[in-house]
């Protein structure tokens, strides 16, 4: 019955979103939000998965020549193309690609919001209508051309992981909370900058409201988990270490 539930409640998102961003489902190939940003946005996603799965340096990507490390220029989105990489391997082209993710953004922050708030009310009903406020906020219609900014699926879920850790502090947690974190700062610069802060903010009110704060176990717990996260983060700049005789894309 949970499978179904959860099930259930990610096609609401789902459908939630194709009709809150229609006529964009009827047109992924082809629709834009603006002519500009949303072909940037869609050649990136598609450049992390060329530079994943070829010699080609993430970072030094085939733009602004003579130009290194260009991609540096802008968000690498790496945390959202590679959910993605599938499509991109099976041919699908990139700006099909994108619309996808855009949708996707809507859906998987309702459906974040929705955990998180269920687990704070108890309340089901709270979280889908949370959910829903925070998927169809006006700030993402306004960022319809920065999927990157659409996509904030991760910041509830690093408040989740930290909520769940000093309830009960296990290895299990600790490692929800490093999978958040990195999740979110793989995504955008933006949101790993105001999601951090808030979860830097919300540990120090957890701990002493919780009492956690006199465990010495948690502290180590908690110092691992965020020591993990910082070594794994900048995972896709080793993506920029290929050898310097590498073909560029």
């Amino acid at each position: 019955m949970t499978a179904l539930r959860e099930g259930a409640v990610i096609a609401f998102f789902v459908v939630a979103s194709l009709a809150m961003t229609w006529p964009l489902a009827r047109n992924f190939t082809r629709a834009v939000a603006d002519p500009g940003d949303p072909f940037f946005a869609a050649w990136v996603l598609d450049w992390d998965y060329h530079a994943t799965s070829s010699p080609a340096r993430l970072f030094d990507a085939n733009i602004f020549h003579p130009e290194r490390l260009a991609l540096a220029f802008s968000d690498h989105s790496f945390g959202i193309a590679i959910w993605f990489f599938p499509l991109l391997a099976l041919g699908v082209a990139p700006l099909t690609v994108h619309n996808i993710a855009l949708v996707a953004a809507f859906a998987g922050s309702g459906y974040a919001m929705y955990l998180l708030a269920r687990f704070v009310t108890g309340s089901a009903g709270a979280a889908l209508a949370g959910g829903v406020a925070f998927a169809f906020v006006g700030f993402r219609f306004h960022h319809l051309p920065h999927v990157q900014y659409v996509w904030s699926v991760f910041l509830p879920l690093i408040l989740l992981a930290l909520l769940a850790f000093f309830l009960a502090p296990s290895i299990r947690t600790a490692f929800f909370m490093t999978a958040a974190l990195v999740a979110n700062g793989a995504s955008n610069a933006h949101w790993f900058v105001f999601g951090t802060a808030a979860f830097g903010i919300t540990a120090i009110v957890l701990a002493v409201t919780t009492g956690r704060w006199r465990e010495r176990r948690v502290w180590f717990l908690f110092a691992g988990s965020l020591a993990l996260a910082v070594v794994v983060l900048p995972a896709p700049a080793a993506l920029s270490r290929a050898p310097a005789n590498a073909p560029r894309g």
